[in-house]
């Protein structure tokens, strides 16, 4: 009958005790390892999520900050800007709380702004005599962004390239919070009606068609 040696602990093999150390030890650096590139991959998800939040940081949204207005930020994808009836429709909101942001030049060649509702129409002649002026007409969309700094389909009141007399239609103080671009496509902002009024130091006049 043959026998089968049973070891202890301290009967083991030198070589055997040499491999059990060794996985022992390759384990401990596995895991130490995995701990560590879990923890770049966090930080790098981290600052994947803290660029994005910055990138869309738009102009108007670090002077609504720094004047301390509350507001909501809405985002949408949107490979093609048609209008902002397009975007409310995108969003399900409703169009008598979305407002658009027009520019016109006076008959004194000042820049004039109005924000009224998407689907209204801005009566030429009451804009104009709500700032004063005896005429006053849309600019072409290619001049948008050398006037304001901002691009069709993202032009907001707020942070534009230069002050200009604005005017919120009075429908707005109808609304608790009303819509209006980010500063950029893909984003919109919600807000008091009187606070956009004092980010943009507009006042309010009815200037929509009837």
């Amino acid at each position: 009958m043959g026998f089968s040696h049973v070891y202890t602990d301290s009967q083991k093999p030198a070589g055997q005790i040499f491999l059990l150390c060794f996985s022992v030890i390759m384990l401990t650096i596995d895991s130490i390892g995995s701990k560590e590139k879990g923890e770049r991959f966090q930080k790098r998800e981290r600052g994947i999520i803290l660029a994005k939040q910055k990138e869309i940081k738009t102009n108007a949204m670090r002077i609504l900050e720094s004047m301390k207005i509350p507001f909501r930020h809405l985002s949408y994808e949107c490979d093609e800007f048609v209008d902002a009836l397009q975007i409310a429709d995108m969003l399900s909101l409703p169009y008598e709380k979305v407002f658009k942001t027009l520019v016109t030049v006076g008959n004194s060649r000042n820049y004039f702004v109005f924000v009224i509702p998407i689907a209204q129409e801005l009566d030429l002649k009451a804009a104009a005599r709500s700032v004063g002026e005896k005429s006053v007409e849309m600019i072409p969309v290619k001049e948008i962004n050398t006037v304001t700094g901002y691009i069709r389909g993202g032009c907001t009141a707020v942070g534009m390239k230069k002050s200009y007399v604005t005017r919120i239609d009075t429908s707005a103080q109808g609304q608790e919070q009303i819509i209006v671009s980010g500063g950029r496509i893909g984003s919109q902002l919600e807000l008091a009606p009187e606070d956009l009024a004092r980010a943009a130091r507009a006042e309010f006049a009815d200037v929509i068609r009837h």
